[in-house]
């Protein structure tokens, strides 16, 4: 949270300026850990780890996240499945999928396969107050506003769907802004970052549940639509 965000900026002069700055406030922190000793464990999230989709492990973050006495590095997508030992002391999975994939290249021994939790709300719960359920009819999007989510090509689709027919269902969305959206259509409405009570009576209300991630492993947001029997469409990136 205290790095700076070379991702944010659309400017490739700029992003690379800030992406200097990251890597030297990694190393600086990571020095200052390894000299006093007092970390017995760092988690690292993949998504991190590497720059543009596995082009190259960004140094600073790799220097920092193995700068504890023990290390873990949590993958959450095939797009962040190493090609070879990273030498972390230990790898978290949340899918069968991502657990075979990394095993041909991590011993089992130093992966375990944990799924995401989740807590369930009771009908009434999500019932009560929902201000979304005067919204409807309107399509859901539930996740982190970034390019593997697929967000800028299902905003695209509905800007088609909005110069077709005038009308149309409207796309409620909420999640973390992670990339930048130049346009946001007038038939779509960004919520912000929602808390997960609120999140789910945004799921609970919709007519239907899209998530067209490029490359997601055992998405929470899909078991919650299947318990609360909200109808759902996503690619076949969602393993």
């Amino acid at each position: 949270r205290v790095l700076i965000d070379y991702k944010k900026r659309r400017n490739i002069f700029i992003q690379s300026i800030c992406f200097i700055i990251q890597t030297i406030q990694c190393f600086i922190i990571g020095l200052f850990i390894r000299l006093v000793k007092s970390y017995d464990l760092i988690q690292t999230h993949s998504d991190m780890l590497w720059v543009n989709n596995r082009l190259f492990i960004h140094p600073g973050i790799s220097f920092l996240s193995k700068s504890s006495k023990k290390n873990i590095l949590d993958i959450r997508d095939k797009f962040s499945i190493p090609n070879n030992n990273l030498y972390y002391s230990h790898y978290l999975v949340n899918s069968e999928a991502c657990y075979s994939l990394l095993c041909k290249v991590i011993a089992p021994k130093n992966i375990s396969l944990i799924y995401c939790p989740f807590d369930i709300f009771s009908k009434e719960s999500l019932n009560n107050k929902n201000l979304y359920l005067q919204k409807k009819p309107y399509i859901a999007f539930i996740g982190n506003i970034s390019l593997n989510k697929g967000i800028h090509e299902l905003l695209d689709a509905m800007k088609i769907l909005n110069k077709n027919k005038l009308n149309s269902i409207k796309l409620l969305f909420c999640g973390e802004y992670n990339d930048h959206i130049i346009d946001i259509p007038n038939n779509c409405e960004y919520l912000g970052s929602l808390e997960n009570i609120d999140a789910m009576k945004l799921l609970f209300g919709a007519d239907l549940l899209i998530l067209p991630s490029k490359s997601e492993s055992h998405p929470r947001v899909i078991v919650e639509s299947i318990i609360y029997k909200t109808p759902f469409l996503m690619t076949r990136g969602v393993i």
